[in-house]
Formats: C-alpha cells, sequence, structure tokens
C-alpha cells in the first residue's frame, strides 16, 4: 500500500472513529438526561388525587362498615377483615395479606344474661332482700334499632379482674395521686378494701387502675361527670353525653397481646401465663352518671374539695349517710378473659424504583360498637384513598416508593394489632420504613385539622394543608386547612407568637403509631379533624367510646355532606404522595434540630432543672450535643441544597440518613421506669404517657430513694447527650464521621 492509501485509510479511521465517539457521547448523555430513577414526581398526581377524592364514596363506605358492630375477637372482626381484604384486590392492590394474631381479650356476658357485670347497693343485713339501686345493663337504645344488636357490648373496661367484691364507697375525683393522698393524710380514710368511684377525665384510665391498686381499694367505678363534657345538646338530638353514656376501654398498662411482650403473637410464640401477665388486680367498671348520681347522693363524709357538676352534694364518704348507713356497694365482673383471633390486613402497592422503601398508611378496624367516629370515620376514608392510589396504578402510574396500606386489628384492647405487626416484622421496618401516616380517626367536629407528629415530618403536614381548600361554608373557595389552622390553632390572647401551631405536638401513645415511633423509630404524622378545644376543652367529643357512634351520627350531625371527611382524604392523600413519589424525601432535619432545642430550653425552665444544677451537675456538654446536632443539620441542609440529582446512590444515601434519623434517637436500655407496671420508653426524647421535655431525666427526678435519684439523674444526662451526638453523627457525610 502506497502512502497516499496508508492516509486516506487514517483519516477514514479517525472519522469514524469520531463519529463514533460523538454517537456514543449523544447516547450516554441522552441516557443520563433520560435517566427514569432520577425522574422527580409528576405535579399533576396531586391534581388527579385530590379530584379524585369523592365524599359520596366516603359516605356510602361509612354506611356499610357501621351496619353491624365490629369489636376485636368476634366474628364480625374476620368478616370485616375480609372485606377489606377483598376490597383490596378489587381496587387494583398489587398484594393483599390477611395476618391472623391469636391473642388475649376480654368480652362481657350478654346485658340480659343473669351473670351481667353490674354495680349494686345492697343491704348485707338482709341477703334475701333485692338490691336497692342496680345499675343500667345497657346505654338507652333511644328506640334506634341498630343500637339493640347483639354484637354491640353492654359498658365495661377490658382486663378488669373478675368476681364479686362489695365495700364502702368513696369519692375520689379523678383518682389522681394527689387525690389519693388527700383523702388519706388529710381527710383521713383509709382506703384499703374500700369501693372508689371516680370520673373518667383527667388521666388515663389505666393510670386510675394502678392508682387505685396501690392504695388498697377493692374496686373501681368510672363514670363520665357532665363537668368533662360540652353543654351540647344529648344524643340522639345532639352530639352531646345522654346521661346513661358509659365509654368503654381497655385499662391494660403495658400495649400489644398481653402474654407476648416484646414478641409476635404466633403460634409459634412463648406465651406468659395469665397470672403473670401484668393484668389488673382489682375489680373496675363504668357506668353512665344517672347511674352516678344514684350512688354519689347517698354519700355521707365531708363535703368533696372537688365536686362536679351533677346536681348533687358531693361528699368524700367512706359509705352511706341516713338512711342507708347499713348499704354497701357491690360490683360483679363475669367477663370472659381468653385467647381470641384478630387480624391485620396488609395492601401492597409496590414502588417503580424503590421497592424496599416503605410508606405506611394504616386505621385500626376494630371498634366498641358501630364506631361512626371511631375508628370507621377514618376507615372510610383510608378506602377512599386506596381506591383513588389503585386506579392510578391501573393507569399505568406508579409511586417511587412502596405504599403499604395498613388495617388493623384489636386496637381498642391495647394496640394489639398493630404492635404485633411492628414486632414481627421489625427487621424490615427498621430497615426500610420510611414514614407511617396514622389515620385513626378522620372527624370528630368540624372546626378544625389537628396536627401531630415527629418534627421533621410537620411540614410535610402543613404543606399538604395548603393544597386543600376547607370544607367549611364560612369559607371563601380560597380558604385551605392551612389558613384555618394559622387562626383557629392560635390560642385566644396569644398574639406573640402567630406561628405557634407550625410546632405541632408529638403524638403520645393513644393510636397505631405506638408501636412505629416508640418501638421501631419510623417517623409519624396523625391527624384529625376536630371540635374548637378552646371551648371544649376537658375531654374528647363526648360519644367517645360509647354505642353511640352511629351512621346518623355522621351522616345528620358531625359531618352532613361528608366534606371534611373528604377533606381529611386529601389531605392524607397528599402526604401519602409526597412521601411515596418525590425523588428527595421532604423530610426537614433543621426542624428536628428546633425542636431539640425548644426541647432544652424548656427542660430548663422547669424547676427540676435548677434542683439538678443545684446538685453539682452541669447541662454543658448536653447543650454541646444540641449545638453539635444543630450544626451538622445544618450542613446536610447544604449538602442536600447542592446535591447530584443525576447520581441516584447519592440521592439514595441522603434519604436513607433522614429516614433512619429516628431510630438513632432509641435508648438500647430503655428509659428509668418508677415501677414495673409503668410501659417501657425507648425514644430519649419523646415518650407515649409523658409530655415533659427529655422523659428519662424527668422520670429520674421522680424516683424517690435519693441515691438511687441522682444515680439515674447522673445516667440519663450521660445517655442523652450520648444519644444526641449519635444523632448528630448519622447527618455527617458517610465518609466523615
Amino acid at each position: 500500500m502506497d502512502r497516499r492509501h496508508v492516509v486516506c485509510a487514517v483519516v477514514v479511521m479517525l472519522v469514524v472513529g469520531i463519529g463514533i465517539g460523538i454517537g456514543i457521547g449523544f447516547v450516554v448523555g441522552r441516557m443520563k438526561a433520560e435517566n427514569p430513577e432520577s425522574r422527580e414526581a409528576d405535579e399533576g398526581i396531586r391534581d388527579r388525587i385530590m379530584n379524585e377524592i369523592n365524599s359520596n364514596n366516603i359516605r356510602n363506605n361509612l354506611k356499610i362498615l357501621t351496619t353491624k358492630p365490629h369489636v376485636a375477637g368476634t366474628e364480625n372482626d374476620l368478616s370485616g377483615a375480609q372485606f377489606i381484604q377483598k376490597t383490596w384486590l378489587d381496587q387494583g392492590l398489587d398484594t393483599v395479606k390477611l395476618l391472623p394474631y391469636k391473642v388475649l381479650l376480654q368480652h362481657p356476658p350478654h346485658p340480659t344474661s343473669p351473670d351481667r357485670n353490674k354495680v349494686e347497693i345492697f343491704n348485707p343485713g338482709d341477703p334475701s332482700s333485692k338490691p336497692l339501686f342496680e345499675s343500667a345493663s345497657r346505654e338507652d337504645p333511644f328506640n334506634e334499632e341498630e343500637l339493640l344488636q347483639d354484637g354491640i357490648p353492654p359498658p365495661y373496661l377490658a382486663y378488669s379482674a373478675t368476681g364479686e367484691v362489695q365495700g364502702d364507697l368513696v369519692f375520689v375525683h379523678y383518682c389522681r395521686v394527689k387525690d389519693l393522698n388527700y383523702l388519706t393524710n388529710t381527710v383521713g380514710i383509709n382506703l384499703k378494701d374500700k369501693i372508689l368511684i371516680a370520673r373518667m377525665s383527667g388521666i388515663p384510665r389505666f393510670n386510675k387502675v394502678k392508682n387505685a391498686e396501690e392504695y388498697g381499694a377493692a374496686g373501681l367505678i368510672l363514670y363520665p361527670d357532665p363537668e368533662d363534657y360540652s353543654s351540647w345538646e344529648s344524643y340522639p338530638n345532639g352530639t352531646g353525653l345522654p346521661s346513661t353514656a358509659a365509654p368503654r376501654g381497655s385499662i391494660l398498662s403495658e400495649l400489644g397481646d398481653p402474654l407476648t411482650p416484646g414478641y409476635p403473637s404466633k403460634d409459634y410464640a412463648y406465651r406468659l401465663n395469665v397470672s403473670d401477665a401484668g393484668l389488673p388486680k382489682i375489680i373496675v367498671h363504668p357506668i353512665g352518671y344517672a347511674d352516678a348520681k344514684e350512688l354519689l347522693s347517698k354519700m355521707e363524709g365531708e363535703q368533696a374539695p372537688r365536686t362536679g357538676t351533677l346536681d348533687i352534694e358531693y361528699r368524700t364518704g367512706p359509705g352511706f349517710k341516713a338512711p342507708y348507713k347499713d348499704y354497701r356497694v357491690r360490683i360483679v365482673i363475669n367477663s370472659n378473659t381468653s385467647q381470641h383471633w384478630t387480624y391485620n390486613v396488609m395492601g401492597y402497592l409496590k414502588g417503580e424504583f424503590e421497592p424496599d422503601r416503605y410508606i405506611l398508611i394504616g386505621n385500626h378496624r376494630d371498634a366498641w360498637g358501630l364506631g361512626s367516629v371511631d375508628p370507621t370515620s377514618g376507615t372510610a376514608c383510608l378506602l377512599e384513598l386506596s381506591r383513588v392510589f389503585g386506579k392510578l396504578k391501573q393507569e399505568g402510574w406508579r409511586p417511587r416508593r412502596t405504599i403499604i396500606f395498613g388495617s388493623w386489628g384489636a386496637e381498642e384492647f391495647g394496640l394489639i394489632g398493630s404492635v404485633e405487626y411492628t414486632e414481627e416484622f421489625y427487621m424490615n421496618l427498621v430497615e426500610r420504613a420510611v414514614a407511617y401516616l396514622n389515620i385513626d380517626i378522620a372527624v370528630a367536629g368540624s372546626y378544625v385539622l389537628r396536627v401531630s407528629g415527629s418534627p421533621h415530618l410537620a411540614n410535610v403536614a402543613l404543606d399538604s394543608a395548603k393544597t386543600v381548600r376547607d370544607p367549611s361554608a364560612a369559607f371563601d373557595d380560597k380558604t385551605t386547612l392551612y389558613n384555618t389552622m394559622s387562626v383557629r390553632l392560635t390560642s385566644p390572647g396569644n398574639n406573640s407568637n402567630k406561628n405557634s401551631f407550625r410546632e405541632i405536638p408529638m403524638v403520645l401513645g393513644g393510636s397505631d403509631y405506638y408501636g412505629f415511633v416508640f418501638g421501631v423509630g419510623v417517623p409519624t404524622i396523625s391527624a384529625f379533624y376536630s371540635y374548637n378545644f378552646y371551648d371544649h376543652w376537658r375531654s374528647f367529643y363526648p360519644l367517645y367510646h360509647t354505642s353511640y357512634e352511629t351512621f346518623r351520627l355522621m351522616d345528620e350531625l358531625i359531618d352532613p355532606g361528608f366534606k371534611t371527611h373528604q377533606a381529611v382524604a386529601q389531605i392524607f392523600g397528599e402526604m401519602l404522595r409526597r412521601l411515596g413519589d418525590e425523588y428527595i424525601l421532604p423530610i426537614d432535619v433543621v426542624a428536628y434540630a428546633d425542636y431539640i432545642q425548644r426541647q432544652f430550653d424548656d427542660f430548663k425552665s422547669l424547676n427540676i432543672s435548677k434542683e439538678i444544677t443545684n446538685h453539682g451537675f452541669s447541662f454543658d456538654y448536653l447543650e454541646g450535643a444540641i449545638t453539635n446536632f444543630s450544626i451538622a443539620a445544618s450542613n446536610f441542609n447544604d449538602r442536600l441544597k447542592h446535591i447530584d440529582k443525576e447520581r441516584v446512590l447519592d440521592v439514595r444515601k441522603v434519604n436513607d440518613q433522614m429516614a433512619l434519623l429516628d431510630r438513632a434517637f432509641l435508648d438500647r436500655e430503655g428509659l428509668p421506669r418508677l415501677n414495673l407496671q409503668q410501659r417501657i420508653q425507648r425514644h430519649v426524647l419523646f415518650a407515649p404517657t409523658n409530655e415533659h421535655p427529655f422523659p428519662g431525666l424527668y422520670t429520674a427526678m421522680k424516683i424517690e430513694d435519693e441515691e438511687l435519684r441522682w444515680q439515674s439523674v447522673d445516667k440519663q444526662l450521660s445517655v442523652l447527650t450520648f444519644t444526641i451526638e449519635s444523632a448528630a453523627s448519622t447527618l455527617l457525610d458517610v465518609v466523615s464521621w
């Protein structure tokens, strides 16, 4: 080949090579630019969700679901679970599973049974005589046939001890420790073997029971005093409390199946003996305020220092005045305590790009009767949400991450279904769960949306509230849930901080977020529409846990037209879309840092903080840890703003750092407890029964033994400081800690 041909060949090869290089570069660049895994969320899906959610569908859901009572452990529990399972399959979810658990429950005798539960006034000197008084066997049905169904249990408190006790009656106000101390030390009443009668509100039911046990009481009667409830017109004409209404509930101090604490109640599970399960040791029974009036009006003793609004003289007792001095009170409880099956239903919508990252949304299915408010207003909304997301999937859209819909069993008995789920699937959830949205009650009133949850998810809820029109006819079409919250959640007279409503409260331990937040460390948001708490603040909605939660209550008295339900479903739909589909998770770690700083400031304002420093302890290391966390959070946010979104694994890395942050605040050993009946707490910032900042330190300061108290304070200061420092390190670059 001559020189000319060689040159030509080289030129051709260079041209071809350059062309191939340009082509490859074009293809690679195009592939990089069009990498589907780095896609942003389609904002148009928001409008699809908002427009698709239908108030009539939610109304129809509620009407179907409140036809029959659905108490956990009954036949209707299973049929309700199967209905949810079929509905989710029909709606197009990818997979639906029914998960059974055999758990310890307690059910009362039929109200017409001769062995029914009851409270009596009787004369022990004349055993053949009829009781002077016997509590109502059931709540007044007001000629509503649906309230006469056998499946609606008469008023009772689950897990009460069984048998019969009798004794003199003592009025103990709310049955708080200070109430019992006053009666014992100031009035001079020995509470041992007495029957106590207390108002429902003030403190949780299980705390009342524990206090009564510790003071040696033989039994406890709980009633709803009208002072603790709104003055609204009573049911059936209004939403107020009728005189025979007696709220049901569980009095367990621990949560989950009592026989398998810490582990799922599967067939293979080791189970405690019932006698070792920490069940209440005394007999406890609820009555309506009409029956309470019959008891309280006959009492002798000093005038009670704290009274309610019944038209009587409240006296402390013990015992009755003339002509009833020879009479005593008897409580008979013949409830059946045994193992029953309950069921969780789990529906999965598989994520398109991150199927191993989970956004969960759940509602419990069981109720103490028909449950139109608690929980079925939430169930009705959940089924509409699953329908909408199932329809979007069938039309070709999928969220980036997997969405898991949960219908929990036996929540009313102690959050059993959700706790068993978080115990059984702990390893899956601790590695993969991003957030849990809790929609227990959806609508209890029509005044304002109330949100609680993890501080770094607050922006998700509040920003989502800006996209939903307020359902009230009092506002124009441009008024959003956020606008209403900004006005109605600001305390009257509080002009100093109009943005205080943005600092949403953390959840406590009263719903199915418990296992996720306090057991696994999964952040949560819970929300429901409420009445005006500032005008009616003493207790929850008046008909809570009574048989009067009927479809008519919701359809005619609380939310006619179901526009409030629609708004609640819409905000949950938007939160679900954002968490499930946005490329970078909408989690704000700086908000978490601000929350910890507020906790520290609040704690230092408490008297116990001064006691700690006066005892020689310093908060310097703790304050330094909080500063380090704030710096780490701020730096993390700066890196987030400059992240290369085409580097999918880099985005995945920072998403995981945000999603897993709450796990860093769980203490392996658990926080101190004042007694073995107190729930185990692991989160150093939040506690399910303690609203005070830094619950470990706060509890340590309540230990009576002085030496043990200061040892515990010393340890908890160290644990808290270490935990916050450790959490800060999780926000550093993955090779910089």
